[in-house]
């Protein structure tokens, strides 16, 4: 019953998160949507200015072309004119009126194409941030979306959770209050609905914690791995200057549980193992927790069920890490935090067995043993 209700906590705690991310990421789509519009407004009108302007070329050529025909092209009509003008200067102030208007026509012709050219380099700008727009607007609706399927989701485990906890109370009732008259089996088949629908709640706040990195272009934690992965390979994760490619996250500490199967009845399955420890279990008498490596916070979880409370951070190569049983976190989601930086203080919150630090690594949304990419023990700190 107690591992229910804590993921009941932990699971309403999501849902209300949900509904927050929903509430901005929907405030987002109508700023974007209102950016959309102008943007089209502003594309109309410089069509409409390069429609116009490209109707005065038109135009200008054809006066052009008639200048030229009447000084090149047909000479005759340029004699008549020479003639009809009565005299010696006036034949020479009609000629000097027709080049001096050839003249302005050419640089009228030479203005209005530097004007076109103006407006389609503007065009083409205003093109470009409208795309942007509409790209990010898609992304976002999607994104929208997405959180909506989750939020059913994680509704729906609350429904399966309070079934469970209904069907433990009647039993428990049954049994006089005491557990042990519940009998092995019916034991056993509530700690495995448990187990799956504690998975499927810390599934959940992967998902949502991925969503979020994605629609705030941050390096976004993939999808945690599914039962059977074949784990992965950490090539990809960048080193730092002392030749590892992360820090130890809680200075002087001592593995009390490594990356690999595990007896515990809560850890989840993986890589074919019923149960599944996916990190490192530490413990230190000096319990500040600092960021292995820099990256962006995406999530910050709350509560008292799986991880209890958490810290997730993104980081650059497709790879996150995960920080449990916290007794307090010190960032934010969105915050960019660098190597050493503290993020919280070791805890025994969630699903837990003592005071001490889950540090759990995700590359390519699988779990990945961390200590090869840790300093060795002597510089741990």
């Amino acid at each position: 019953m107690a591992d229910v209700l804590t993921a009941q906590e932990r699971l309403a705690g999501s849902l209300v998160e949900n509904g927050r991310a929903q509430s901005e990421l929907e405030a987002r789509i109508n700023t974007a949507q209102h950016h959309l519009d102008q943007l089209d407004a502003e594309l109309a009108r410089l069509n409409a200015d390069i429609d116009k302007t490209d109707g005065r070329i038109k135009e200008n050529q054809a006066q052009v072309a008639a200048i030229a025909r009447a000084l090149y092209m047909e000479p005759g009509s340029l004699l008549m004119q020479v003639a009809e003008a009565g005299g010696p200067m006036e034949a020479v102030t009609a000629t000097g009126d027709l080049l001096s208007a050839a003249g302005r026509a050419e640089v009228l012709q030479r203005s209005l194409e530097a004007d076109r050219t103006r407006l389609q380099a503007e065009r083409a700008k205003q093109q470009s941030a409208r795309d942007e727009e509409a790209r990010a607007l898609s992304e976002q609706s999607g994104a929208l979306g997405e959180l909506r399927t989750l939020l059913a989701q994680q509704q729906d485990t609350t429904e399966k959770l309070s079934a469970v906890l209904s069907r433990t109370q009647m039993l428990l009732a049954n049994a006089g209050g005491e557990a042990t008259g519940l009998g092995t089996a019916v034991a056993d088949q509530i700690r495995f609905d448990v187990q799956a629908l504690v998975a499927e709640a810390m599934r959940e706040a992967w998902s949502q914690a991925s969503i979020w990195a994605r629609i705030n272009h941050a390096a976004a934690p993939a999808q945690p791995a599914q039962p059977g992965g074949s784990g992965a390979t950490a090539a990809s994760v960048p080193v730092d200057s002392r030749g590892s490619a992360l820090a130890w996250p809680e200075q002087h500490s001592s593995i009390t549980q490594g990356f690999g199967p595990s007896e515990l009845w809560f850890e989840p399955s993986f890589g074919g193992y019923p149960h599944f420890h996916t990190g490192l279990d530490l413990v230190s008498s000096d319990t500040r927790i600092f960021a292995a490596s820099g990256g962006v916070v995406t999530a910050v979880g709350h509560g008292s069920s799986g991880y209890g409370n958490y810290v997730v951070i993104a980081h650059p190569g497709g790879y996150s890490s995960l920080y449990g049983h916290l007794s307090s976190a010190l960032v934010s989601q969105g915050d960019t935090v660098a190597q050493g930086q503290q993020i919280g203080v070791e805890g025994s919150t969630g699903m837990s067995t003592g005071p001490h630090l889950h540090f759990e690594v995700r590359l390519n949304g699988e779990p990945v043993d961390p200590s090869p990419l840790l300093p060795s023990r002597g510089n741990s700190g």
